[in-house]
């Protein structure tokens, strides 16, 4: 079992993107496929005003708030939140971009916060006002960085905590990076309630 299990509510383990188009629902969803491939309760919650997965739903034009992918539990808007916090062991939030979140301090409120990134020019100046509100308590997930250049990236970050994500090619095939996760969330394994074979793997 987790080391903290949740007992009233679940732990909230948030993304955003230091810009749009960074890969922020990709890197929420690997969170996401790892805890329920881990046999854990959750579910993904989109906060931002546009909704991207759930095109992907039975009925994309008529989607309900609350929808199932391939079993996975999925919520459309932040209005679910409230009402779920209570159904889960974890939730996985996706903010979108930083800078358009109406209220960081709710970001800035959850259990885990994740900001996606790279490294080209335009992404690494994105970065700039969350660095402003970083209190310490954030994570930084750096995509598509070759091996040579991940020393550098750690050392430019200043202390700052940084994973490297797998290569992933789809919203709903899990990388495989049970070590990546299990230690970005202070985990033991859950031998016990692993779901072998639910979903592929690299």
């Amino acid at each position: 079992p987790p080391i903290a299990a949740p007992a009233t509510r679940a732990i909230m383990i948030a993304f955003a993107g230091a810009g749009n188009r960074i890969g922020t629902t990709t890197q929420a969803m690997q969170m996401f496929l790892f805890l329920v491939a881990s046999g854990y309760k959750a579910a993904l919650v989109e906060m931002s005003d546009a909704s991207v997965l759930s095109a992907y739903s039975a009925n994309p034009e008529f989607c309900p708030e609350h929808y199932k992918v391939k079993g996975l539990d999925l919520f459309r808007t932040r209005n679910s939140l409230l009402h779920v916090k209570n159904a889960f062991q974890y939730l996985v939030l996706d903010y979108g971009s930083f800078t358009e979140i109406s209220d960081p301090t709710s970001f800035l409120e959850k259990d885990y916060k994740i900001i996606c990134t790279g490294v080209k020019p335009q992404e690494s100046a994105e970065l700039e006002p969350v660095f402003e509100a970083d209190d310490g308590s954030l994570m930084y997930c750096f995509s598509f960085v070759p091996d040579v250049d991940k020393a550098e990236v750690v050392e430019l970050m200043k202390g700052r905590k940084v994973y490297f994500s797998a290569p992933t090619f789809d919203y709903w095939t899990y990388c495989g990076e049970d070590d990546t996760y299990r230690a970005l969330l202070d985990l033991v394994p859950n031998t016990e309630n692993k779901l072998g074979g639910l979903f592929k793997r690299k």
